[in-house]
């Protein structure tokens, strides 16, 4: 009889799964050995701040600028009618009005401004002529005049002008009528002479 010989069971070992990760994609803008370069989320807001400062810094200094040429303005417009209302003397009427601008700091400035003159023609060619005077010297007493300022000077000047006219017509007028006068008192005056003494007036033609 043939005895076979015994069978050793030899267990069977289960193969154990690995897990086998996908290849990195590449990135075909990195050159071979450079590490890629990682982004910081605190750069950006880093970023952000900095744009932030400078824009707040600009703003600040564009409204300096502009409070400083309003300040410059008031200064300016303030000169201009104190000008005016000092020349204009008795003819000025009330203090000045100004027209205002607020600037960024919230202060009010004067941007723009005007001072009452009495223009009217007094019936009286003398004070007519003085008056249209005293008006040219107040509306170009300013530095620099404004073209109101110089129609005003024009006006009061063609103010002026008629005055002269009529006091001259007035004194031609005065004259011719002293000379008219003059000369019928005179003829009158020698017409009364030989009836007064009538004696001389023979002996003058004799």
């Amino acid at each position: 009889m043939l005895i076979s010989p015994p069978v050793t069971a030899v267990p069977v070992i289960a193969p154990i799964p690995v897990a086998v990760s996908p290849p990195a994609k590449s990135n075909p803008g990195r050159q071979p050995g450079e590490r890629q370069n990682e982004k910081n989320p605190g750069e950006g807001e880093s970023a952000a701040a900095v744009k932030k400062s400078t824009e707040k810094q600009q703003s600040e200094a564009e409204d300096q600028a502009k409070i400083e040429e309003l300040k410059k303005r008031d200064q300016e417009v303030r000169a201009h009618e104190a000008a005016h209302k000092g020349a204009a003397g008795q003819y000025a009427r009330g203090a000045a009005q100004f027209t205002y601008e607020r600037g960024p700091d919230g202060q009010q400035y004067a941007v723009g401004g005007e001072v009452s003159i009495d223009t009217s023609r007094p019936s009286d060619p003398q004070e007519a002529l003085k008056k249209s005077a005293t008006l040219m010297r107040a509306a170009l007493a300013p530095a620099q005049p404004s073209a109101q300022d110089k129609q005003v000077a024009a006006e009061a000047s063609q103010m002026g002008i008629e005055a002269r006219n009529q006091i001259t017509a007035d004194r031609l007028e005065k004259n011719e009528a002293t000379s008219v006068s003059g000369s019928t008192e005179a003829i009158s005056a020698a017409y009364e002479v030989p009836q007064q003494t009538p004696e001389k007036t023979i002996d003058l033609y004799a």
